[in-house]
């Protein structure tokens, strides 16, 4: 069992920002699989299905970006699934916009999120995918920059990403970390072919 948590703020207030980006990858995920994410359970929206016959959790937490940690770490609890099992995707300012990044453990770049989780879970050994929203023009705050409503052109390029980051966690899930952050860690999001070696 995976336990794949797409961070973002719960409402129709934040839907369409850069900061609800682990939510749209959610989303692209359960309409590709046919998950229904509506199960409210762990402090959180969830729905239980497989991904490429891998058995998963699809989670979008309720708790609100900062404290995004109290669900992870019960839906962790809860499904008896290891910390090596979990997936959390998540907008990240220090990426270009376009640009994905696939890793485990490490920090949480200040991430107020990432940053919950390794506090609540006790440590920082899970897999992270991060989407680039890149960083606010001069003389913007970063917490208006990500919290701004996207415009039309601005969302669909946002969801392109989404659907690559979508991408990416079925590789880890299929593949393992190590294929995943070959395939997807290059500029932009273009995804490069399976290694047949």
């Amino acid at each position: 069992m995976w336990l794949v948590v797409g961070l973002g703020n719960p409402g129709r207030k934040y839907r369409d920002t850069r900061h609800n980006a682990g939510f749209r990858v959610i989303d692209h995920l359960g309409e590709q699989h046919s998950i229904a994410v509506d199960t409210p359970l762990y402090l959180a929206l969830t729905g239980r299905g497989a991904l490429q016959e891998h058995p998963v959790v699809l989670a979008k937490p309720s708790t609100y970006m900062n404290r995004s940690g109290l669900s992870v770490a019960a839906a962790a609890r809860g499904l008896g699934v290891e910390p090596v099992r979990v997936v959390v995707v998540h907008d990240d300012i220090d990426l270009e916009e376009g640009q994905l990044r696939v890793r485990f453990d490490g920090g949480s770049g200040g991430h107020r999120g990432v940053e919950s989780i390794i506090w609540a879970l006790g440590t920082r050994g899970f897999c992270r995918v991060r989407v680039g929203v890149g960083r606010p023009p001069e003389g913007w705050d970063a917490a208006e920059y990500v919290l701004e409503p996207l415009r039309e052109r601005l969302l669909d390029d946002l969801d392109a990403l989404c659907h690559s980051a979508a991408r990416a966690i079925e590789s880890i899930l299929v593949h393992g970390i190590e294929e995943a952050m070959r395939r997807f860690n290059g500029k932009g999001s273009r995804e490069l072919p399976l290694t047949t070696c």
